[in-house]
């Protein structure tokens, strides 16, 4: 006996025919892609609020460099006054004046009112007072508690 498609004496249940069970399955399925959708947009709306914030860290920062950079100018210009304060200050010209207006008499300055900004400046005199510290021999105590190998 041979078989041809259509000829099977047995009947098929038709897709219209649901068992009970298919409006339950039918509600999970709906359940998931529901679920599936919101933690998806969830997701993207966390890289979203992730991406915003490091846009928003970013601007503090450049902004904390520029407040950083204009407090760098402003101490240099600061330096700036002040070493042409200093300048001015230290003039012969200047000096000169304050001696006259305070009408100081004019002595041999001693070592320690004339200084340099690197280092002292002393008059010949002044360097053969200068004592200097003899070299002699340093004696180191022995610590005789602890043997010695």
């Amino acid at each position: 006996m041979k078989v041809y498609p259509g000829t099977s004496t047995r009947s098929r249940r038709s897709k219209s025919s649901a068992p009970s069970g298919k409006s339950s399955n039918t509600f999970f399925v709906y359940l998931t892609t529901l679920t599936t959708f919101v933690t998806v947009i969830g997701v993207c709306g966390l890289f979203f609020m992730f991406y915003m914030s490091l846009i928003q860290e970013s601007r503090n920062i450049d902004r904390r460099i520029e407040n950083v950079k204009h407090q760098i100018a402003d101490t240099n210009r600061s330096i700036k006054t002040l070493e042409d304060e200093y300048a001015k200050l230290s003039n012969l010209t200047h000096i000169s004046a304050k001696i006259k207006q305070f009408r100081l008499p004019l002595v041999e300055a001693s070592h320690h009112q004339i200084r340099n900004r690197e280092m002292e400046i002393l008059t010949p005199q002044q360097a053969m007072q200068i004592r200097l510290p003899e070299n002699r021999p340093v004696s180191v105590a022995r610590n005789s508690s602890r043997p010695r190998y």
